[in-house]
């Protein structure tokens, strides 16, 4: 099943090639794996929009072609059934974005389906800018057809599965995060750790490479990252361009902790959002290397390749 919106927007821009974003949005009592794609040109922020989870809602703002937050809207989760969810499309409370006037009708879907978004961008020919915005928001079902030439398109995806779930066991499908090649190096790069609550630990002055890597933050031990599956490995970490993300499942026992590693370089060397291993050795011995105690104890990340 797939439960398409289209939201109209009218913008004096030009659509380019095809951008992705991928994310995995750890809310109050669901996981979403949260994906855009888009025809805007731009830094992520603006050919993508920010997506940011708030209890049980996924806060969607859009930028203009200055920079600028101009829109936003949001989706809001809550159970329907057993392995089923009802999905709303909702306007934002601030004031200072504009958003919807009024909300499409909510849709139910399963853990094995998906909900697609299409957001069109109308475009507008000339340099003077337009004096207000028109705002159309339509309700479709499976007859959908494609947007019109002369318009950008940007399409937020979305998988939803309740809380605690592992990685492992959610259903990949193409077009979503696949699994690299055999082989390929995973970079760590002045790698900062972080969740929903705030930054971990960063390491500004090093980076690793190669088939096996790992950071270690005293207090939680030691993450071990891998493309391929090894024994004690957990696929679930999802990684795209400078971004890896990942949950915790120690041990299968659905102990899902939300973690965010930022790098200053791409993790993988190939485009794409890519599925990739972890292991927790949370009882890891602080690792000898070019730091001090104390800087470990202050939040510096170790890290390394393991052999």
């Amino acid at each position: 099943m797939i439960s398409r919106w289209i939201l109209a927007l009218c913008l004096p821009t030009a659509a380019i090639a095809q951008r992705q974003c991928t994310s995995v949005q750890f809310l109050a009592h669901f996981s979403v794996v949260f994906r855009t794609v888009s025809g805007r040109e731009g830094p992520p922020e603006r050919s993508c929009g920010i997506t940011t989870p708030e209890g049980d809602t996924i806060r969607r703002v859009l930028y203009d072609n200055s920079g600028k937050p101009y829109f936003g809207y949001q989706f809001r989760i809550s159970d329907a059934d057993v392995k089923q969810f009802r999905v709303e499309v909702l306007p934002v409370k601030d004031s200072t974005l504009l958003s919807f006037s009024k909300s499409a009708r909510p849709v139910v879907v399963g853990t094995n389906e998906f909900i697609d978004v299409t957001v069109l961008e109308k475009l507008r020919s000339g340099a003077r800018p337009m004096g207000a915005l028109e705002w159309l928001l339509t309700l479709l079902g499976w007859g959908a057809g494609d947007p019109p030439a002369s318009s950008a398109r940007m399409t937020d995806y979305l998988r939803i599965v309740p809380k605690g779930t592992p990685w492992a066991n959610i259903p990949e499908f193409k077009g979503w995060a696949g699994t690299a090649p055999p082989g390929t190096d995973l970079t760590l790069d002045q790698p900062r750790l972080s969740t929903l609550t705030g930054e971990l630990g960063r390491n500004q002055e090093m980076g690793v490479i190669g088939r096996e890597v790992w950071l270690y933050r005293e207090g939680l031990g030691r993450f071990l990252f891998s493309v391929s599956a090894k024994p004690g490995f957990h696929k679930t970490a999802l990684v795209e361009g400078g971004f890896l993300q990942f949950s915790d499942d120690q041990d299968g026992k659905n102990v899902l902790d939300a973690y965010t590693v930022s790098l200053h370089s791409n993790a993988l060397p190939m485009p794409g959002a890519w599925m990739i291993w972890v292991k927790h050795e949370r009882d890891f011995r602080r690792p000898a290397g070019p730091w001090t105690s104390e800087e470990i104890k202050n939040g510096m990340l170790a890290i390394g390749v393991e052999r």
